[in-house]
């Protein structure tokens, strides 16, 4: 294992609470290629509410990361569990779901 991925582990470890949900209720989202706020928004929005979407932009183009903030922890443990992988976007490729931490934010 790289040195990283025990880090990651470590962090993640430390950010779920008793009931295995994230802490924190922001996740990151990568690899939907072109996919807009509304787009992001039909796949999440049925696990809880959400306080934002932020895709992230180079150049007024989207670069296939995005930031979503659940209102509560366990709506965002469902989302991770259920989305991670799912295809989505133009490429149809799947996406990577991860709680975001420090070093993401």
């Amino acid at each position: 294992r790289r040195s990283s991925d025990l880090t990651e582990r470590a962090y993640l470890d430390r950010s779920l609470d008793e009931h295995n949900f994230p802490k924190d209720s922001r996740l990151i989202v990568y690899g939907f290629g072109d996919a807009t706020e509304d787009e992001i928004n039909s796949h999440f929005a049925g696990f809880g509410d959400i306080e934002f979407i932020n895709v992230t932009r180079e150049t007024g183009r989207s670069n296939g990361r995005a930031y979503v903030k659940f209102t509560k922890p366990s709506d965002a443990a469902k989302a991770l569990e259920k989305l991670n992988g799912l295809l989505l976007g133009s490429k149809q490729q799947p996406i990577s779901v991860k709680i975001a931490t420090p070093e993401t934010k």
